[in-house]
């Protein structure tokens, strides 16, 4: 089983525990994303991948229910599926000419663009339906380290030594607060524009 799939079980695994701990009445509520409300976090992670892993792989997903009237069943759906994809060897190691990401196993375009994405906004639901609190604020800046890694595609080791050596910019460690907002323009990034293209 690849790094790829065992990082998806974890990060999908962690995102689903927020999902079913959101409470009814707080799906409503506002989220960090400006415009946003608790169920449109899901909602975005659910419309985007499938959109662009159909039209840049020709991989399908299963549709789930809808996020409006069962949020926690849209999500479990759609890990199920991806989990699927990543432990198939056979079809996580087959590579696909990706837009503006390049030609890459399919694996490795989850890892960097889907699953950085899924950690992401774990923090943006948690905040929604427990305001003024972040999501275990501790797990989320050890995971920093591994999301900067994705962004930068360099040793997450490596990538923490080089913020240290600029002092302007801000570290790694230190996003944990931000890290929604924090993200360079990237993979992540540029796949969402796919969805304009």
């Amino acid at each position: 089983m690849s790094g790829a799939a065992d990082e998806h079980r974890r990060i999908a695994g962690a995102f689903a525990t927020t999902v079913e701990g959101t409470t009814p009445d707080s799906w409503d509520q506002p989220a960090p994303v400006e415009g946003w409300v608790a169920r449109d976090v899901v909602r975005h992670l659910v419309e985007w991948f499938p959109a662009f892993l159909e039209g840049a792989a020709g991989i399908a997903l299963p549709a789930g229910p809808s996020v409006d009237d069962d949020p926690v069943g849209a999500w479990r759906t759609q890990t199920d599926a991806v989990q699927a994809l990543l432990d198939d060897a056979a079809t996580a190691q087959r590579e696909h000419d990706l837009p503006h990401i390049g030609r890459m196993p399919l694996e490795q375009a989850i890892d960097m663009i889907y699953t950085s994405d899924v950690f992401l906004h774990r923090w943006d639901l948690a905040r929604a339906h427990r305001p003024g609190r972040d999501a275990r604020p501790g797990e989320v800046r050890g995971d920093v380290r591994k999301a900067c890694c994705r962004w930068t595609r360099a040793p997450p080791e490596r990538s923490v030594r080089a913020a240290r050596r600029r002092p302007r910019r801000r570290r790694c460690s230190d996003q944990a607060a931000r890290v929604s907002s924090a993200a360079p323009r990237s993979a992540v990034a540029r796949a969402h524009e796919f969805r304009a293209t």
